[in-house]
């Protein structure tokens, strides 16, 4: 058996992809009921991947044999320059269009949202470029040009700004908005003193060598917020119906996985 390996909610993606499919509710997946995630490929591709997960060799796939499915790979330009951000597009469109079209269709967005998800928070890091799509021509679809990439926001030279340290006018303005402000960000309502504003700037500072510590081009999660993250995620993913898009992308990491180790 070839040895390939996801992260937990990558797995639990998979243990899903398990309950769709053991349509006979046998806990064990034939050759047929496997090939109902993606009937488009062909049956010696199936049968090749059937050999290599029936790791015991007993005639069916168990729900922790294909839950030892790899994480999506994202691929990524950090720099992300225009031949790039063309580039992490249309690599985007290869593996996320299941259905051949060229354009990316609302479950098919959907199902690259989970994949991202828990492979992101699974190895802790935010990795890869960040898209961003809109639908010029209303036709629910969003084709090349109407996705753009960037690379994540560069922690570099963010500093912490003080309702007292900002002109007039725009004090005035903070002070009128309604609701809470985000995570750390001081309150546009309050007066710090000289040491409340230090023991900000100073957890800033850390949260920012925390978050840069990843490998070069990703954004860490804080040790702090990780484990209520992955909670969170877990519980959406329970919850989480496998669509038939979602169900073709997980077999075609496992089977894609499986060409590149043969």
């Amino acid at each position: 058996m070839t040895t390939i390996s996801g992260g937990a909610l990558t797995q639990q993606l998979y243990g899903k992809l398990f309950d769709r499919l053991d349509v006979d509710a046998s806990l064990g997946l034939t050759q047929d009921e496997l090939k109902a995630a993606d009937s488009s490929r062909s049956d010696e591709a199936f049968a090749a991947a059937f050999e290599h997960l029936d790791a015991d060799k007993d005639g069916k796939i168990s729900r922790a044999e294909i839950s030892a499915g790899p994480a999506l790979s994202l691929g990524a330009d950090a720099l992300l320059t225009t031949s790039g951000a063309d580039n992490a597009v249309a690599d985007l469109i290869a593996r996320a269009d299941t259905d051949g079209d060229g354009k990316l269709s609302a479950s098919e967005n959907e199902a690259e949202a989970a994949l991202r998800r828990a492979n992101n928070l699974d190895s802790g890091y935010v990795g890869g470029p960040v898209f961003m799509l809109r639908d010029r021509d209303g036709d629910g679809l969003y084709a090349a040009n109407e996705i753009s990439a960037a690379r994540p926001l560069s922690l570099k030279g963010l500093a912490v700004t003080f309702p007292d340290e900002l002109p007039d006018e725009l004090r005035a303005a903070l002070h009128d908005l309604d609701g809470a402000p985000r995570g750390d960000a001081p309150s546009p309502a309050k007066t710090y003193t000289a040491e409340e504003k230090q023991a900000i700037r100073d957890q800033m500072a850390a949260d920012m060598a925390e978050r840069a510590s990843g490998p070069e081009g990703t954004i860490k999660f804080l040790d702090r917020e990780i484990t209520g993250l992955r909670e969170q995620a877990a519980g959406d993913f329970a919850k989480l119906e496998i669509s038939k898009t979602l169900s073709s992308r997980l077999l075609a990491q496992i089977l894609g996985h499986l060409d590149q180790t043969a």
